[in-house]
């Protein structure tokens, strides 16, 4: 069994309060877990009203499956939400 860990930094435009940003990334984690089944959560930049941060996390026994889905993972984040993503990594163990 593989794990991926993979975590998506992004830039929120237009937005004015730290308010606006964790509603935007509430609908984020929500939409993804649903569509994906991963764990995901929140993970740095938690002050900044501008840049967010997401951890993913799941598991499978193919590694290609994992790679796919991590770069549609990424893909979603920027056209279905409209963020612009600054720096993405993952591990997969």
């Amino acid at each position: 069994m593989k794990i991926l860990v993979a975590t998506y930094q992004f830039r929120i435009n237009e937005i004015f309060s730290l308010k606006d940003k964790r509603s935007i990334i509430k609908k984020l984690i929500n939409g993804l877990k649903k569509k994906y089944n991963i764990a995901i959560s929140e993970s740095g930049f938690n002050d900044h009203k501008k840049i967010g941060e997401i951890t993913v996390v799941t598991l499978s026994n193919d590694v290609d499956f994992l790679l796919n889905l991590y770069e549609t993972i990424e893909n979603n984040i920027e056209y279905s939400y409209g963020l612009n993503i600054i720096r993405s990594n993952y591990e997969i163990l």
